[in-house]
């Protein structure tokens, strides 16, 4: 059985990176307090492509802000470095 993290534990565990997450739970200012992390990748098309046989997941981005121009940039809320992508 794969352990929830905290959101914390995740950015130590993955640092700079962007992480696909399972059965997360939300903060009040819109950032994950704990999930279970599924995929992590510096490449954000990576976690897309893992996403697709997982029905609900979020990805974000665990650094300070999401990557330059060299890669895309997620949605996020300003100061939080996250994007949160729900399938349906």
């Amino acid at each position: 059985m794969v352990d929830k993290l905290s959101w914390e534990e995740i950015k130590r565990q993955y640092p700079d990176e962007y992480v696909a997450l399972l059965d997360h739970n939300w903060s009040e200012f819109g950032l994950p307090d704990a999930a279970i992390v599924l995929a992590h990748s510096s490449d954000r098309g990576d976690l897309i492509a893992a996403q697709g046989a997982a029905r609900q997941t979020a990805i974000a981005w665990t650094g300070e802000r999401g990557p330059g121009p060299t890669g895309p940039r997620p949605k996020s809320v300003p100061g939080r470095g996250f994007s949160k992508s729900v399938l349906q």
